[in-house]
């Protein structure tokens, strides 16, 4: 490959002269944690060189599910690559191939279900990892018999290792899994999300009450698990007047208030459903403090990460903030069970309150990781 490495050492760091492919698995189109972290490094990358995006479930030559899952089983007995990672990214079109071998100076693929797809690539090649597969496949199918997960469990880690030992670099979310995929890859780099918001102070309501934040929809059930603690063992411990703010889908307020009524009896905790809403803004600017009392589910909370990013502090339970190491001690209050949730909440300040979010959640501080990676890369290849 003919790399742009001349041109690249005469750029300034905010801008570098280089063509990046982009290749994902996922519609940006969605708001999900996941697709909220690609987003996010797609766009720092696009703010310091151009990038080409290229979604592979637009690049096969089948659009029909059941076609594309019936051609991956049968390549999979093959090849013995999993077959989630052929349905994703096998059986491209030819100028799907032809886009991929072109000579870029970069490729970027998003998920490990990407992979396979620039497996005949002479481009540098970067993996950007939202959590370590092999640890998601019981949260996938969880009706599944256990020694079926064990399998694809066993099978993903040794090509998620595979595919480690084989690319350039490794961007990741979690300080924890960035450990692991050391042991395979020397250079790694942790890259918490990011998130295009400008949210201003905000003051306490006028009646004085608490405004938590809480953000997921109930279809995920570590958010309904996370909910039910809330209302039923939480917030009752509680002494001050709270509103509960909450933003997501298909959350039932009549069975909310059902178990809030039962647990408290009383109007010292109000609820407030702002349902789903396309400026997320609206629900940052209304809250005080964010809560996450997350006790189970893999990954990294992605949601902590954008109150973090907003500037809103954080009360959660250790597990919400796995893989997030070093963060300023003035935004994130542990509790360990919920008397001492509720204790942080009778405690907190307003005062605690900032417009200035930690620097690793920022988009300077990104761009700065991504650049300094991309030379690396270039220099090396």
């Amino acid at each position: 490959m003919t790399s742009n490495i001349s041109s690249f050492q005469n750029q300034p760091p905010e801008r570098l002269n280089l063509q990046v492919l982009f290749l994902t698995t996922v519609s940006f189109s969605e708001h999900t944690g996941g697709i909220t972290y690609s987003r996010a490094i797609r766009d720092n990358l696009t703010s310091i060189c151009t990038v080409t995006m290229a979604t592979l479930s637009e690049l096969q030559r089948n659009s029909s599910r059941l076609v594309r899952w019936r051609h991956a089983l049968l390549k999979t007995l093959l090849t013995g690559i999993p077959p989630n990672v052929l349905f994703h990214s096998g059986n491209l079109t030819v100028a799907g191939m032809n886009l991929i071998a072109k000579n870029w100076d970069l490729i970027i693929i998003d998920h490990l279900e990407s992979a396979y797809a620039c497996r005949s690539s002479n481009s540098p090649v970067v993996y950007i990892s939202h959590n370590r597969e092999s640890t998601l496949i019981s949260q996938k199918i969880p009706n599944a018999p256990s020694w079926i997960q064990k399998i694809l469990t066993a099978w993903i880690d040794h090509y998620e290792k595979k595919t480690v030992k084989t690319v350039n670099a490794v961007i990741t979310i979690s300080s924890d899994e960035a450990n692991w995929y050391r042991l395979f890859n020397s250079l790694v780099i942790i890259l918490p999300p990011t998130f295009n918001s400008t949210v201003t102070p905000v003051k306490p309501r006028k009646d004085g009450r608490l405004r938590i934040g809480f953000l997921g929809g109930s279809k995920w059930k570590p958010n309904r698990d996370a909910m039910e603690l809330l209302l039923l063992h939480i917030l009752p411990l509680s002494q001050r007047p709270i509103e509960l703010v909450i933003a997501g889908s298909d959350w039932s307020m009549p069975l909310l208030q059902s178990q809030l009524q039962k647990s408290i009896g009383d109007d010292r905790v109000a609820l407030r459903y702002m349902g789903y809403i396309d400026d997320i803004n609206k629900f940052w600017t209304d809250v005080d403090v964010f809560a996450a009392p997350i006790a189970n589910g893999a990954g990294v909370n992605v949601k902590v990460c954008e109150a973090l990013s907003n500037a809103r502090p954080v009360i959660a339970y250790p597990h919400a903030m796995r893989g997030l190491k070093g963060i300023d001690q003035s935004f994130v209050f542990l509790a360990s069970n919920p008397i001492e949730f509720a204790q942080a909440l009778d405690s907190f300040d307003f005062a605690a309150i900032t417009n200035n979010p930690p620097h690793e959640f920022t988009p300077s501080y990104a761009k700065s990781k991504l650049s300094d990676l991309l030379q690396t890369i270039i220099s090396r290849f």
